[in-house]
């Protein structure tokens, strides 16, 4: 194998498990009705985390925390089936197999003190990869 195809393999190998890994936030589910909103959550972790930046935090602490601060393209359903996150669906994938054409869901938002400062867009995602 060349060179060159070796590089392009590897390059969409990784960019394959960047985008396909568990680094962002839980997909969020519905709120249960009737019930109380809000509050507060404390959760006791046996050490501090290496870090909250999805390249640099890979222990069991820093990834758990990640997982609630950061959302991907794609994430798992309740199983190990990839499910669309950020993605509004599954990839297009090209005949060659080496690029992934993401759709981002329209209502994808930075917010901040719940007010929405803006939309995610394709340059977003880049920047996070």
């Amino acid at each position: 194998m060349s060179t060159l195809r070796s590089r392009r393999t590897a390059t969409a190998l990784v960019t394959m498990l960047a985008v396909a890994l568990p680094l962002g936030a839980f997909a969020q589910s519905p709120a249960p009705s009737g019930g109380a909103q809000g509050g507060t959550l404390s959760v006791a972790f046996e050490g501090d985390p290496g870090a909250l930046e999805p390249s640099q935090g890979y222990d069991a602490t820093s990834w758990m925390l990640e997982r609630l601060l950061w959302d991907t393209l794609v994430t798992y359903d309740e199983s190990t089936t990839l499910v669309p996150g950020l993605a509004a669906a599954m990839p297009t994938v090209s005949p060659d197999g080496l690029t992934y054409t993401f759709d981002l869901r329209s209502d994808a938002n930075f917010v901040k003190g719940g007010d929405v400062l803006r939309a995610v867009n394709a340059d977003d995602v880049v920047f996070s990869l």
